[in-house]
């Protein structure tokens, strides 16, 4: 009976990662789904034989019910994302079973067997009840932890910088179901860590909900459905790494004292906002930020975060480079230069 609800579950999932695919195809050319061959039941039993485990029922039910393999990708590269979203750049979820091994396997531990190491022995006995079913893009896995009575395994993160090790889910099936609530973003943790809290992924937090609000917008609002809305097209268009003809006649209309107030506003958020901003003001607005350049370039103070130097006037931090970039587009071009070059003989 419980593989019956696992395959009828599955059949559901299907269905919502192909129609996140498909959305995404609208914004993302390279997004895609792959399935592998599903897995005979003789090699299910194979595998567990010569893994040493046996798998859990809905991690075996999704591999003879899906497929021994399973990979969907979707990238936001030529995308700008709100701040609070800044962290997510792809849409991710695999699993395959040629990676089923323990991290005891994985990592090569076998020469700490006869290790006088008490920590060393230890940590190489920890790292046998962790079986891996997939990696990260970064060097980072998914793992089962093997160590839990239950049939059902927990599913854990494991970072291969730091070995820390996080709690996604009670089992491969809630992992599955959580993490298609979110849309399959990341797969790596930086992606979705936000998205956590002590019972592992939580679709329906705050910023969860945040995130879901902002993808559906994103993958179904069209040019038509904002133009008459300064702000609704603002952002439309800021989130876009290269606008096209149509975006830019209907920024244009809404003319250019109006722009730039919009777009000074986001040279106060981050720096990737800050770019699109500033690609936007070169593009529309021209020479007519002139004055407001040469004031801040005057009246900017310098300051150092870390190994960066940034030029501060009000509430705008910014990158020298940004404003140089500005400088070449809005201004003379040897008075820019001329701003440009005394800041940096300073």
């Amino acid at each position: 009976m419980d593989k019956q609800k696992n395959i009828d579950k599955f059949s559901i999932l299907l269905k919502k990662w192909q129609s996140v695919i498909n959305k995404m195809k609208t914004r993302d050319d390279d997004a895609f789904m792959k399935t592998g061959e599903k897995a005979s039941a003789d090699e299910i039993a194979n595998l567990e034989m010569e893994s040493g485990f046996k798998l859990p029922p809905s991690f075996s039910d999704a591999i003879s019910g899906i497929g021994k393999s399973f990979d969907l990708s979707y990238s936001f590269y030529d995308y700008v994302l709100p701040d609070e979203l800044g962290e997510i750049f792809s849409g991710r979820l695999s699993w395959d079973v040629s990676n089923f091994m323990s991290m005891y396997e994985y990592l090569g531990l076998i020469e700490y067997e006869n290790n006088d190491d008490v920590e060393a022995k230890t940590y190489a006995e920890k790292m046998k009840n962790l079986c891996q079913f997939s990696c990260s893009g970064n060097g980072d896995v998914y793992v089962f932890d093997m160590s839990c009575e239950a049939l059902e395994k927990s599913v854990l993160y494991w970072n291969h910088e730091t070995d820390e090790i996080t709690y996604l889910a009670n089992s491969f099936g809630e992992y599955l179901e959580k993490i298609t609530e979110l849309y399959c973003v990341g797969n790596e943790i930086w992606q979705f860590e936000e998205f956590l809290d002590k019972n592992g992924l939580c679709p329906d937090s705050e910023k969860a909900q945040n995130w879901k609000k902002w993808f559906e917008c994103f993958t179904t609002t069209e040019l038509t459905d904002v133009a008459g809305n300064l702000d609704d097209l603002f952002q439309f268009a800021i989130c876009r790494k290269n606008m096209d003809e149509q975006v830019i006649a209907a920024l244009r209309l809404y003319g250019k004292a109006l722009l730039f107030e919009k777009l000074k506003e986001t040279l106060k958020e981050g720096v990737q906002r800050q770019e699109a901003a500033c690609k936007m003001m070169a593009l529309l607005i021209g020479d007519y930020a002139q004055e407001w350049l040469i004031y801040f370039w005057n009246n900017a103070e310098v300051s150092k975060v870390k190994h960066s130097t940034w030029l501060k006037l009000g509430d705008i931090n910014i990158l020298p480079a940004l404003l140089s970039y500005l400088s070449a587009n809005c201004m003379d071009k040897t008075m820019g230069a001329e701003y440009v070059k005394r800041f940096l003989e300073v």
